[in-house]
C-alpha cells in the first residue's frame, strides 16, 4: 500500500514536471521572436568575409525577427564591396548589419562577424546644379579626379590625378558639399561626356557657359518632379512647366537671347504681381506685432528664375484692420533657378514705412550673373512691396543693367 502511494506520488511529480516543461519550452511553430535592444544608422564600406561559422543573409529583418526571410549563405556575397547603413543588436547579444550594394539597392541583414568593416563614406550635405566653364589648375596639394561621385562616396572610383587635365577646358554641371566641409565639382568635356568629380580647390572659374532650349526644358521638367529640391512650390513648378510648354519655338529662342543679355532680361522681367506668402500668423484678429515673410518671384516669359524673400516686422491696430507701425525689414535671396547662372548677389539698401494702413518696403539689390555677354556685368533690381494688416500684398520690380 505504501509502495503504491509512493508510485502515485512519483507519477504525479513527473506529470507536473512534464506539464511545466510544455509551458516553459515554446512548441514547434510558436518559438519566441528575438527583440532589438539597440539600433543605429551607420555609413561605412564593408566586405563579406569567409568564416569558420556559417552565416546567412536575411531580407526584411535579422534572423528570428518578424518578416525575416532567408536570402542566401553569406559566402555568395564575398568578393564585392558594399555599404553598411544600419546596425542593430538583438537580445541574444548578436549585432546585425543592414547593407546595400554600391548602387543603393538593399541586399539584407548579416551577422557582423561575417563583415570586414572599412572606412566611413562621406555624406552629401548639400547639392546644386551649376553651369560654368572651368579649368583644372596646379595646386600645392595633390587632387585626384573620381568617377560616379566625390572621393569616398558609394560607387566612387579613382580616375586619374588632376595633372592629367591641366590646360583643358571643361564645363561644371554640379557642385556638392560633403560632411559640411568639402565642395566637389562634377564636370564634363566639350562633347558633354562626364569626366568626373574633383575638389573645388583645384578648379579655376573661366566664365559663363551657354545654355540650350533642351537644357532649359530639362531643368523645368526636373523642377516639376522635385520642386522642393529646386526651391520651388508645387504650384510654381507647375506654372513653369505650363509656361514653357505654351511657348513657340520662336519664343523659346527669344528666351535664350534674353538670358544672355542683361538689358533684355531687365526689360522682360515681369514688373509686378501678388506676393507669395507663408501661412498667416495665429490669432489673425488680435492686435500684435508680426513677423511676415513673403516672396517676390522674378519671372521672364512666365517662368520663375529667382525669388527674393522679404521678411517684414510690423504692428497692427486692435482689430488688425491696418498697420500702425513698420518695425523692420530683411531682404534675402531665397531661390535661384539652375536656368540662370548667378555669380553673386548683394542687398544695397532696404527700408520700410507705413502708408495708407499698409506696410511698405523698398529693397535695392545687385545681381551679377547670366550667360554669354553678361561677363561680369551687374543688374540693379529695385523691389517694392505693399503688405496689408492680414499679411497679404503686392510687389513691383524695376530692373536695370549697369
Amino acid at each position: 500500500m505504501v509502495n503504491r502511494k509512493k508510485l502515485l506520488k512519483k507519477g504525479f511529480i513527473v506529470l507536473m514536471v512534464a506539464l511545466l516543461t510544455l509551458v516553459v519550452i515554446p512548441q514547434k511553430g510558436e518559438a519566441a521572436y528575438s527583440t532589438i535592444t539597440s539600433s543605429k544608422n551607420v555609413n561605412y564600406s564593408m566586405d563579406i568575409v569567409k568564416t569558420d561559422i556559417k552565416y546567412n543573409v536575411f531580407k526584411n529583418a535579422p534572423y528570428n525577427l518578424p518578416n525575416s526571410t532567408l536570402v542566401s549563405d553569406s559566402v555568395n556575397f564575398i568578393g564585392s564591396k558594399y555599404q553598411a547603413v544600419k546596425e542593430v543588436v538583438t537580445d541574444n547579444s548578436r549585432t546585425w548589419v543592414n547593407f546595400k550594394d554600391l548602387n543603393g539597392t538593399e541586399i539584407g541583414w548579416v551577422d557582423k562577424n561575417a563583415v570586414k568593416q572599412g572606412a566611413n563614406f562621406r555624406t552629401v550635405t548639400a547639392s546644386e546644379n551649376v553651369n560654368y566653364y572651368m579649368e583644372i589648375v596646379p595646386t600645392e596639394i595633390r587632387y585626384n579626379v573620381y568617377s560616379s561621385g566625390p572621393h569616398n562616396t558609394p560607387n566612387s572610383a579613382l580616375v586619374n590625378n588632376s595633372s592629367a587635365y591641366f590646360k583643358q577646358k571643361f564645363r561644371a554641371v554640379k557642385e556638392v558639399e560633403t560632411d559640411s566641409e568639402r565642395t566637389w565639382v562634377n564636370f564634363v568635356d566639350s562633347t558633354g561626356q562626364d569626366v568626373g568629380w574633383i575638389d573645388v580647390n583645384a578648379v579655376q572659374f573661366e566664365g559663363s557657359a551657354s545654355i540650350t532650349i533642351a537644357e532649359i526644358g530639362k531643368y523645368i521638367e526636373d523642377g516639376e518632379a522635385n520642386p522642393l529640391e529646386f526651391g520651388l512650390t508645387e504650384q510654381e513648378a507647375l506654372e513653369n512647366k505650363l509656361a514653357f510648354e505654351a511657348m513657340s519655338d520662336k519664343e523659346r529662342a527669344s528666351m535664350i537671347s534674353v538670358l544672355s543679355d542683361p538689358e533684355l532680361l531687365s526689360i522682360y522681367t515681369e514688373s509686378e504681381g501678388e506676393l507669395l506668402e507663408d501661412p498667416s500668423p495665429a490669432n489673425p484678429l488680435l492686435r500684435g506685432t508680426y513677423n511676415k515673410t513673403l516672396y517676390v518671384p522674378l519671372k521672364t516669359f512666365g517662368i520663375t528664375w529667382m525669388k527674393w524673400g522679404i521678411r517684414g516686422n510690423y504692428t497692427t491696430d486692435a482689430n488688425r484692420t491696418k498697420v500702425i507701425k513698420a518695425n523692420s525689414i530683411k531682404t534675402y535671396l531665397d531661390y535661384k533657378s539652375p536656368i540662370f547662372i548667378l555669380y553673386s548677389s548683394k542687398v544695397l539698401d532696404e527700408y520700410c514705412s507705413v502708408s495708407g494702413g499698409k506696410f511698405i518696403s523698398t529693397s535695392k539689390v545687385n545681381v551679377q550673373g547670366g550667360y554669354g555677354v553678361w561677363g561680369m556685368q551687374v543688374m540693379r533690381q529695385t523691389i517694392k512691396t505693399s503688405i496689408n494688416a492680414k499679411g497679404k500684398g503686392t510687389y513691383s520690380v524695376t530692373a536695370k543693367a549697369l
